[in-house]
């Protein structure tokens, strides 16, 4: 069920504003988490294509940190960020548990020349790259 507050007015009201907002907030939030390697803008936003119903999708690099899956704590942290996003009344949504890869995998896909990621990252135009995770 919808909240009684996201109406389609306001869903297309500045929507590129609130997009780009969106993007900024995200990015800053996970790059600055401990396990965090590097993100990467990808989808609609990421292309530079993007449509007023658009969510921001990202590609996380996270490592693993006291044992925990990092998949699981960027789902978690997904979670929440979308929660404070609705609570402070911004439709967006922002979708990155679906697109956790390890530092090892990342570079593995590089060093494989693997077609499918790298076309992944060709087609990205905001990417943000730590040396090292702080765990």
């Amino acid at each position: 069920m919808l909240e009684d507050w996201l109406t389609p007015e306001r869903v297309v009201a500045d929507w590129r504003l609130r997009l780009a907002r969106a993007e900024a907030d995200a990015a800053a939030h996970f790059s600055a988490l401990s396990y965090v390697t590097g993100i990467a803008i990808v989808g609609s936003v990421g292309r530079g294509d993007p449509w007023p119903l658009s969510d921001v999708d990202m590609l996380v690099a996270a490592d693993p940190c006291d044992g925990d899956d990092p998949e699981d704590a960027i789902r978690r942290e997904e979670q929440d960020f979308n929660r404070r996003s609705h609570v402070a009344r911004n439709p967006t949504e922002l979708e990155a548990g679906n697109w956790v890869l390890t530092t090892v995998e990342v570079r593995a896909a590089i060093a494989e020349d693997d077609p499918a990621f790298l076309e992944r990252l060709t087609t990205t135009t905001r990417v943000k790259l730590k040396n090292q995770s702080r765990c």
